[in-house]
């Protein structure tokens, strides 16, 4: 349960079924155990952001990991070994939404657990200094503009040219003259590089005054104003060097779920890659970086139209990172075809576990587990599994 520990004895109140568990409220702590340490943060309690902060790094790092296994051992991975859980410190994250909450004064923060109610934050340990910083003068633009009016949350990421911002609408609203010029006014005494507006008819860049970009590997990738990003740039190089690892003797690598080529560009060094990707953005960005390297890109929706056990056997080696979700169908299909090596990536402990034994029964050996906790604090966990075919 959120914020409490190993050892604690708490009465709890049991409420519905959620996953594989039930979710609980804490009703009274009745003994705390050892070993607590002093939350860094101010907002601990009531923030739903963080709920591990009270937890040294040891018991941090041992939680991760027992998630992971519990999620294995429900599939019936009763066996299996996982690698100790690399852990990405805190104040690294580069990208975070925030929400916005409307009112006499807007404010700008994180939902309580399992609550609608938006806690106000004025700093945030477990991000990047730079979009923390901004925090307080994003606070005063909402409250002097009619964009909180309109905007639910606002994305933050700490590209390599700047800071990119996107406001995420559910109306239909395009902000006037008056509006664009005080956002043009913030990023320029802000020093941000972008600011865009998304809504349910689509998205625009409001402001630019530098393009947001990211370099993979050799190639410098131009971000589209929604795109899919790691959190954190350690965290992002863990996987791909895992990912990396893992193909060095493959010629012919898919990159499933590929988002703008984290794990595709790095891995043209030493082969030629083909990366699939639903969002033609994306696709798009990726095409324009990748001049002069064995790589080619391909808009493709897995979830609809799966690549098949046929296509999959072009390959030496198939890479995927699918969202939440998982990748069930895809991996029923990984699971009939001959593909030497699979590099699984995962955010989503119970979908990797489902995933997984899809490809197990098909015939293929798991040699590795990696836990990477890139979400400081926070239950979740992102992990790396490593295949051949036996």
């Amino acid at each position: 349960m959120p914020y409490t520990a190993p050892g604690d004895r708490v009465r709890a109140l049991v409420g519905p079924k959620r996953g594989d568990g039930r979710t609980a409220t804490i009703e009274q702590t009745l003994e705390m155990a050892p070993g607590r340490i002093d939350p860094e943060c101010r907002h601990f309690g009531d923030c739903g952001g963080c709920a591990l902060q009270h937890l040294p790094h040891s018991a941090n790092a041992k939680f991760k990991s027992d998630q992971l296994l519990t999620a294995l051992r429900h599939r019936g991975f009763s066996e299996i070994a996982i690698n100790p859980t690399i852990t990405i410190s805190p104040g690294h994250r580069r990208r975070v939404e925030f929400a916005i909450g409307r009112g006499e004064k807007p404010i700008l923060g994180l939902h309580k657990i399992r609550s609608k109610e938006i806690v106000d934050i004025d700093t945030c340990p477990a991000i990047r200094p730079a979009l923390s910083a901004l925090l307080p003068t994003l606070r005063e633009l909402l409250r002097s503009t009619e964009l909180a009016r309109h905007a639910q949350d606002i994305r933050m990421t700490e590209t390599q040219s700047g800071v990119d911002l996107l406001f995420l609408s559910s109306t239909m609203y395009s902000p006037d003259l008056i509006v664009r010029q005080k956002l043009a006014a913030f990023a320029e005494a802000n020093d941000v590089a972008r600011i865009s507006w998304s809504d349910r008819e689509g998205g625009e860049p409001l402001v630019q005054r530098r393009a947001p970009n990211i370099k993979f590997g050799s190639a410098n990738v131009s971000l589209p104003i929604k795109y899919f990003l790691q959190p954190s740039t350690a965290g992002e190089t863990a996987i791909s060097d895992f990912a990396r690892d893992a193909i060095r003797d493959a010629k012919r690598v898919a990159d499933l779920y590929a988002g703008c080529g984290s794990l595709s560009f790095p891995m043209t060094e030493t082969a030629n890659v083909t990366a699939f990707e639903l969002i033609d953005d994306m696709v798009t960005a990726m095409r324009h970086a990748a001049a002069g390297l064995s790589f080619k890109a391909q808009q493709r929706d897995l979830a609809r139209s799966p690549l098949t056990e046929q296509e999959l056997n072009r390959f030496d080696a198939v890479v995927f990172d699918p969202p939440r979700a998982g990748a069930k169908d895809q991996a029923e299909y990984l699971a009939l075809s001959k593909v030497p090596k699979i590099v699984a990536v995962s955010c989503n402990p119970t979908t990797l576990a489902r995933d997984l034994r899809a490809l197990v029964d098909g015939g293929y050996v798991i040699d590795h587990i990696t836990p990477i906790d890139q979400f400081a604090w926070s239950a979740e966990l992102e992990a790396v599994a490593v295949l051949h075919r036996d």
